[in-house]
């Protein structure tokens, strides 16, 4: 059984209480990206990037 999904950070706040994850933003580019320092086998999994549009916009990273 999988389990549910959870938010690790919306906008700039970080939501999850582990500090290795992180979100940098280029403002002048537009780019938004999800940093996860010293990276382990237990992050591997997908990973939803979601943009608030009408309708909802997203994107799937699997992490291996």
């Amino acid at each position: 059984m999988d389990s549910p999904p959870t938010i690790l950070t919306v906008g700039l706040g970080t939501y999850i209480a582990d500090d290795r994850f992180m979100v940098e933003h280029a403002r002048h580019l537009q780019n938004w990206g999800l940093v996860i320092k010293h990276v382990q086998m237990s992050d591997a999994g997908t990973y939803e990037c979601q943009v608030s549009t009408h309708p909802t916009s997203s994107i799937f990273i699997d992490l291996k």
